[in-house]
């Protein structure tokens, strides 16, 4: 990241208060551009990371050059330094850009693309810093005249960090071949198989025929009636899941307290009626499967 005493406008708004270059890498939106010059593939695993807001580098000359990248990957042109001189013409944007030598230089900037996403990745994030950057001396100016509501100013700050953290999150591209190979490996899993599931088992032999276990990536959803049981039936299948195959178990609710939660848990598990737990009739012997259900979980 490069650092100094040059001062300029951080993009994304907010006052300039620090006399200092905000953070920015130069190679590595030379290295980014440049990689993308020598690799049709290397533009779009570029682009899947770093988007199509041009504000994402910092260089004004490479903004240029990287709208007229977009634009040629929207028409499925190749980007070479033809097509790339070519497109900024039409912009009128080529003396912007730094000129035909300027372009002919990034070409050269990496001898290969096989390291786009990291220079990708780098640039990315030094624009995040600048945007945080933006947020928070807007955060500080609007804390110093707050004249409302300061919970309304605390979620105005939280949702502008929680906006450029987001940024950071992307699906990554996939090859046909490599989702092929992955596809061959699961089904021979299947094949070997001898229970015929394939998932996490829930521990209810119906529904794990029924699913083959809780599989990646799928969202299972227990709709009913209120008070027939969804709860009992999700605290049943984590306890399975935690206690019998050994697996981390995350659950949030927003019905019921933690100790309500743990409560239900020990009365399952325990197999004590929750309902003497409650009053507190609790005879010896079902406090001590209590102590031992506290063990098992």
């Amino acid at each position: 990241m490069a650092k100094g005493k040059q001062s300029r406008a951080v993009s994304g708004g907010g006052a300039q208060v620090f006399d200092r270059t905000p953070p920015h890498s130069t190679e590595a939106e030379r290295s980014v551009l440049g990689a993308m010059l020598l690799n049709p593939d290397a533009v779009a695993a570029a682009v899947e990371i770093l988007g199509e807001d041009l504000d994402t580098f910092y260089v004004e000359a490479h903004r240029h050059v990287y709208e007229a990248v977009l634009e040629l990957f929207r028409r499925n042109i190749p980007v070479d330094p033809t097509t790339l001189v070519e497109q900024l013409n039409r912009l009128e944007a080529l003396d912007a850009a730094g000129g035909p030598a300027y372009i002919a230089d990034l070409a050269g900037a990496v001898p290969t693309s096989a390291n786009v996403e990291h220079y990708a990745r780098i640039v990315l994030d030094a624009a995040l810093l600048r945007r945080l950057i933006a947020a928070c001396t807007q955060v500080v100016g609007e804390a110093y005249h707050a004249e409302g509501d300061v919970d309304t100013l605390l979620d105005n700050a939280e949702a502008q960090i929680f906006a450029i953290a987001e940024r950071k999150q992307f699906n990554p591209i996939y090859k046909v071949s490599t989702l092929l190979e992955a596809g061959i490996h699961r089904i021979e899993a299947q094949i070997r198989s001898s229970t015929g599931i394939t998932g996490v088992a829930s521990g209810i032999p119906e529904l794990d025929n029924l699913l083959s276990g809780f599989q990646p990536s799928d969202m299972v959803v227990l709709a009913a009636r209120p008070s027939v049981g969804k709860t009992a039936l999700a605290l049943n299948i984590a306890a399975h899941v935690a206690n019998h195959l050994n697996r981390g178990v995350l659950m949030f609710t927003i019905e019921m307290s933690k100790e309500q939660l743990v409560q239900r848990l020990l009365c399952m598990v325990g197999q004590v009626d929750s309902q003497r737990l409650r009053t507190g009739y609790l005879a010896g012997k079902e406090f001590t499967k209590i102590q031992k259900a506290a063990d098992i979980l």
